[in-house]
């Protein structure tokens, strides 16, 4: 029956979408309300009657509420239901009932404005005075919504707007000036219902955002103060051109000495009369904003023409601006002739050069016109031939914007057309190649320009027609019997701009008589067009340029043909097939010995490379490095390209330059599926490189188990030894875990060997295994107490890895922390070195020493505190009697390191001790030298403080 129930509610509230309360619920819990009251709650909002009084009489309380606390009586109000509000009242709803947010009938009726429903819940005499959870009471509701009735009624039977706190009673006002309801903002302003003054400026502004004029009256704020964000009440009316409220301000005390803004304001919005109105009485019209513009200038670039003329006329300055120019140049640049003209005719500079720029106002007419403009200038006088300090002309300028017929005016004056750019060498005859302007070409040249000009990077005509591919133009230049041959600055011809370009009529144009042009040119890189075309991918470009001649075999100056340039750039098998049937050197390599084969392997083509080996190209031959086809294989894991190599007969075992073989390769990649592969391809598993590695080593050094095992598997020797006495173990111990060192210790590895610099596995595992592996070592009977042929011990080790379990191990097992090497360093120092202070504490816990030892270049613990800056390790240092005067064999002390790196804290404790602050290094700096060298000059108040010497 309930799942019944729910299905109805469904339904009914999907036929009903409108039906919904005044706020949005917060609470997403689940709704525990039960069915028959949702019914209940749908019927009221729906407004039936019937159905209400059914579900009272079946005992349906008529408190009922939702999940949200509302009542019938909220819904009934909300929907202005006043039949139904009446039956709940009736039969005993409460007229006071708050849901979860404090709202109350009373409060949702005067939202809604429904007066008969306000007046019945004030015959109940219900508590008018109630404020709900934002502390919000109804009189709120009723003026905010605009019910100036209902708040009236409210008011009489007690008044609550004085209780009405600042931020509800600003958003009234706020909205009441929005909306225009005067009689909202009367019924407070009659009571005194007041904000602050800064809340009365927000709404002042708003009134006149809105041109209620009549509004502002009631709010006494000085009209020309700005708020927070930025607005006045006078900027707002200006803004939006209300001048019966700019009018009203005015005439009310505002002030305009200091309100250039709303000057400006008005030009940008195009509100003359306002402008006028605002100058009349005293604004000021001079004051440039912060970016430098005056009032005159900003009616140029955003006003009008009747507001620059009035401006002008009323004495503003016509002086330039810094950025933009003089008044001419700004009018030309803005399109604006009218502007031009007046200036003209009243005998202002129209074409000064600027000294920024070097523009003139005929220029920047030149660019965008229009026609009238260019005209005008002209006729008055300016120079056509002026340029701006990037050696730009008018002409230049017009042809650069295709503005044809202002180049032609231009021309009719005087003009020169051939004058280049002189950092470019860009000319109006380039730029109208380049903008598809066969008509301007002609011009220019019946016009005396020349045709086989160039720019500086050595692009013609012909280059930029081609690029755009402009054949019209290339039959025009052919007819005019312009060379279309001739290469830029990179060596580039136009043929292969236009075959990079994929220009295919353009080829056909240029390639159309024989020497029209070198079809095999090369450029700077010894490159072809073919080579371009079959980078290209283009098959179409290809064939056309071998119809006509190009050579399949030219070589650029890496030694690459087109067949293997098309394989370099994975370009499709139907142009590699085109290639070798139209007679390309299969033999060929380049300069680093790699042919088409080699190619095919690193792109990873296996179709090319099932082409390339049936028409019998070479696949066994060595690039410069030593690989080999199959070897390039095995370095991309391919398995299918080395199984294709193998069976046409490629030599497995081949060896690079460094020794190595394909299974080195696949070893050190980590792939067991291509080592198998090898091993049944015939390949030899254990071969020694050029150092001595094997196959295993680099399985070990890769912590690669699998392949370890396979190998060792294969009869692998797991006591190989390189060039410089390292075996597996070592490589185990150093990269590996304990899984690979378990699997050469079965198979007899000796895990105690040292290697030619007396380093055991045992000390490589110190640095950075785990301690399991450590305790895997001892157990197997391997010396933790060797030292290597610098006197190191695994202790040395450990700390240079920081590793801490270790280091831990190490100690309890008897290693001394305070064991010297060759240079000096015990693990103490060489922690101190690292400025380790947790490993440091570790070993000072097991007694270690912070004593005076040096190392070789003579540096204590001391020195190197101060390098790092640690000024609690210093202190201790200090504190066991370490020496903070000595010097290194360099010369340094810990007062110059400490300023060599900038370190404030430790140079401040040092000067306590009352060193010798002018002591010198054997460079001759003191320490206020260094400080300075290094720029850490925060350091030097404090050595100056102390009375260092500043001369040397």
């Amino acid at each position: 029956m309930e799942e019944a129930f729910e299905k109805a509610l469904q339904e009914f509230m999907k036929e009903n979408p409108d039906i919904s309360m005044p706020f949005a619920p917060k609470s997403q819990k689940k709704d525990s309300t039960p069915i028959e009251t949702k019914l209940f709650f749908g019927a009221i909002q729906q407004g039936d009657n019937k159905a209400v009084q059914g579900f009272l009489l079946k005992d349906v309380s008529p408190d009922a509420t939702d999940k949200h606390g509302r009542s019938g009586l909220h819904m009934a109000a909300l929907n202005d239901h006043q039949d139904i509000f009446g039956a709940l009242l009736n039969r005993g709803a409460s007229p006071d009932r708050t849901d979860h947010e404090g709202i109350t009938p009373l409060m949702c009726a005067c939202q809604k404005g429904c007066e008969r429903i306000v007046d019945m819940l004030l015959e109940k005499g219900v508590n008018i005075t109630m404020k709900n959870n934002k502390k919000r009471s109804a009189i709120f509701y009723a003026l905010f919504n605009g019910h100036i009735g209902i708040a009236e009624k409210l008011e009489q039977r007690h008044s609550c707007v004085h209780d009405l706190q600042e931020e509800p009673l600003v958003a009234t006002y706020m909205r009441a000036v929005s909306k225009n309801w005067l009689g909202v903002v009367r019924f407070l302003a009659d009571r005194k219902c007041d904000v602050s003054y800064r809340n009365k400026q927000l709404i002042a502004s708003q009134a006149a955002l809105c041109g209620h004029t009549e509004m502002l009256e009631y709010f006494k704020v000085e009209f020309h103060e700005k708020t927070s964000d930025g607005r006045s009440p006078l900027l707002c009316a200006v803004q939006n051109g209300f001048i019966d409220a700019v009018d009203y301000m005015l005439k009310n005390g505002c002030k305009l000495a200091d309100s250039d803004d709303a000057v400006r304001m008005a030009i940008v919005a195009n509100h003359f009369e306002i402008l006028k109105l605002l100058l009349e009485n005293g604004a000021p019209m001079m004051k440039p904003d912060e970016k430098e513009v005056t009032p005159v200038q900003l009616a140029i670039v955003q006003g009008s023409f009747e507001m620059f003329k009035y401006l002008v006329e009323k004495g503003c300055s016509p002086e330039p601006h810094k950025k933009l120019g003089s008044l001419a140049l700004i009018a030309a640049s803005k399109r604006k002739t009218d502007v031009l003209r007046y200036l003209a005719e009243n005998k202002y500079p129209i074409d000064e050069l600027d000294k920024e720029s070097g523009e003139t106002p005929l220029l920047a007419a030149s660019q965008n016109g229009p026609f009238e403009a260019v005209e005008l200038l002209l006729a008055h006088g300016c120079n056509p031939n002026a340029e701006n300090h990037r050696g730009v002309t008018p002409a230049l300028r017009a042809a650069h914007n295709n503005q044809e017929e202002i180049l032609m005016l231009l021309a009719e004056k005087g003009a020169r057309l051939d004058l280049p750019n002189k950092r470019t060498g860009d000319s109006a005859m380039l730029c109208a190649a380049r903008n598809k302007s066969l008509s301007m070409v002609r011009y220019l040249a019946e016009s005396g320009c020349k045709l086989d000009v160039k720019d500086f990077s050595g692009k013609t005509v012909a280059a930029y027609a081609v690029e755009k591919d402009n054949v019209p133009l290339l039959r025009y230049l052919q007819q005019k019997k312009v060379c279309l041959d001739e290469p830029d600055a990179r060596g580039f011809t136009p043929l292969m701009a236009a075959v990079k370009a994929g220009s295919l009529e353009a080829i056909k144009q240029l390639t159309s008589t024989p020497k029209l042009c070198n079809i095999n040119h090369r450029n700077l890189n010894g490159g072809t067009a073919m080579h371009i075309a079959v980078a290209s991918g283009k098959i179409d470009l290809v064939k056309l340029l071998h119809e006509k001649g190009a050579d399949l075999g030219a070589t650029d100056h890496e030694g690459n043909t087109p067949l293997l340039e098309s394989l370099k750039h994975k370009k499709a098998y139907e142009m590699l097939l085109y290639l070798i049937k139209n007679g390309c050197d299969l033999q060929a390599t380049n300069d680093f010995l790699r042919s088409a084969v080699h190619y095919a392997c690193t792109q990873q083509k296996n179709d090319a490379l099932m082409l390339l080996l049936d028409f019998g190209c070479p696949f066994d031959s060595q690039d410069r490095t030593g690989m080999t086809p199959f070897m390039i294989g095995a370095e991309q894991d391919n398995e299918a390209l080395i199984t294709i190599l193998k069976a046409v007969g490629a030599d497995v075992n081949r060896r690079n330059m460094k020794g190595r073989s394909s299974v080195h390769i696949a070893a050190k990649k980590g792939d067991l599926k291509l080592i198998q592969c090898c091993s049944l391809f015939g390949c030899h598993l254990d071969q020694e490189d050029k150092e001595g590695k094997t196959p295993l080593i680099f399985a070990c050094a890769q912590n690669k188990p699998d392949i370890v095992e396979f190998l060792i598997r294969k009869e692998a020797d797991v006591n190989t030894v390189t060039h410089k006495g390292k075996t597996p173990a070592h490589y185990a111990c150093k990269s590996g875990s304990l899984q690979v060192l378990k699997l050469i210790k079965e198979k007899g590895a000796n895990l105690d060997v040292s290697d030619l610099d007396g380093v055991t596995p045992i000390m490589l595992a110190a640095e950075r295994q785990k301690t399991e592996v450590l305790k895997y070592l001892g157990d197997q009977k391997c010396d933790l107490h060797r030292l290597d042929a610098k006197m190191r011990t695994a202790l040395h080790f450990a700390v240079n890895g920081k590793n801490e379990a270790v280091i831990q191990y190490l100690i309890e097992k008897g290693l001394d922390p305070n064991a010297l090497d060759d240079f000096g360093n015990s693990p103490v120092l060489l922690s101190v070195k690292q400025n380790q202070t947790s490993i440091l504490s570790t070993l000072k816990k097991n007694g270690g020493m912070l004593n005076d030892n040096f190392d070789s270049d003579s540096r204590n613990a001391a020195h190197f505190a101060c390098k790092e800056g640690n000024l609690q390790l210093l202190t201790e240092l200090v504190h066991d009697q370490v020496s903070i005067s000595s010097r290194s064999a360099d010369g340094e002390t810990c007062l110059t390191i400490a300023c060599s790196n900038g370190h404030k804290k430790v140079l401040k404790y040092l000067l306590q001790k009352n060193l010798n602050i002018n002591y010198k290094t054997l460079s001759g700096d003191n320490a206020l030298h260094i400080a300075a060298k290094k720029s850490h000059l925060n350091l030097i108040p404090i050595l100056l403080g102390k009375g260092i010497k500043i001369a040397a």
